[in-house]
């Protein structure tokens, strides 16, 4: 089974980014109005950093079984420089 972490990586999230930062990057890659206020409502809801991990993995990870484009990341994310605090 692959790992929350892993699966953010293969979207270009980075699993040691804070809270807001993993929040904002799966929002931003969220195709409808919609499914970006759903995640946050329920990422509002996540007590601990392992439980947005499981969402955010979670998330993205429906998206491609339901074979849902999602939204390209922002540009200047995908920098490996760029780091999100």
């Amino acid at each position: 089974m692959i790992s929350a972490p892993e699966i953010l990586a293969k979207y270009g999230v980075n699993a040691a980014w804070s809270a807001t930062a993993i929040r904002v990057a799966v929002i931003a890659r969220l195709p409808r109005s919609e499914d970006r206020k759903l995640f946050d409502a329920f990422a509002e809801r996540c007590m601990t950093h392992a439980e947005l991990l499981d969402l955010a993995a979670t998330t993205l990870g429906a998206f491609e079984r339901r074979q849902t484009p999602l939204r390209p990341p922002p540009s200047g994310e995908d920098r490996p420089d760029v780091r999100c605090k």
